[in-house]
């Protein structure tokens, strides 16, 4: 349970800078919420997204994270899923099953979508 509970590093995989995106919530409220470990990001779109490193790939990432959150979209998600397993990353969670829709704020969902963190 500790890698859930009590994770040393997390990776994000679709963090974004994007204002009101289900990833870019995920961030803020990991660095404000008082998560201490590290945090990698994977998004091949950037180099660093709000001031944490981004990575393009899965197998680019330092380590095998204790917890991976994915955040991508739904026509992705198997790819990176086969990805993580590939890397055999243990613990997934998978807050965009219940993203909401495009035309909503993530941020007025971001505590049903990050319920498991």
């Amino acid at each position: 349970m500790t890698p859930l509970l009590a994770p040393r590093t997390i990776a994000l995989v679709g963090g974004s800078p994007r204002e009101g995106s289900v990833g870019n919530a995920t961030i803020k409220a990991l660095a404000t919420g008082g998560f201490a470990g590290e945090l990698n990001i994977g998004n091949p779109r950037y180099d660093d997204v709000e001031g944490f490193r981004s990575f393009p790939a899965l197998a680019d990432l330092p380590e095998s994270p204790d917890l991976a959150v994915l955040s991508v979209a739904a026509h992705r998600m198997e790819q990176i899923m086969t990805e993580a397993i590939r890397a055999k990353w243990r613990l997934k969670i998978l807050p965009n099953l219940h993203a909401p829709p495009r035309n909503i704020d993530a941020r007025s969902h971001l505590p049903e979508t990050t319920t498991a963190l």
